[in-house]
């Protein structure tokens, strides 16, 4: 899921690049890229977090949980 809201993210990001290039970006586009930045990036934070629990038991020279 992170990965697809960035890639949307991005395409999101290029068509403001293209549409807005020579004007000022308009209001309600700032606020929809605010709101998809918020969105991924929370996405990729809860990524990071399960990514950190991942426990590698046959890696480790003696069982910590034993102790």
């Amino acid at each position: 899921m992170a990965l697809a809201g960035c890639i949307a993210l991005g395409i999101v990001a290029l068509a403001g690049l293209i549409l807005f290039r020579k004007r000022t970006v308009a209001g309600w586009f700032a606020v929809l890229l605010l709101v998809a930045v918020l969105v991924v990036g929370s996405l990729t934070a809860w990524t990071a977090h399960l990514g950190g629990q991942i426990r590698h038991s046959e890696i480790r020279p003696y069982d910590a949980e034993a102790e």
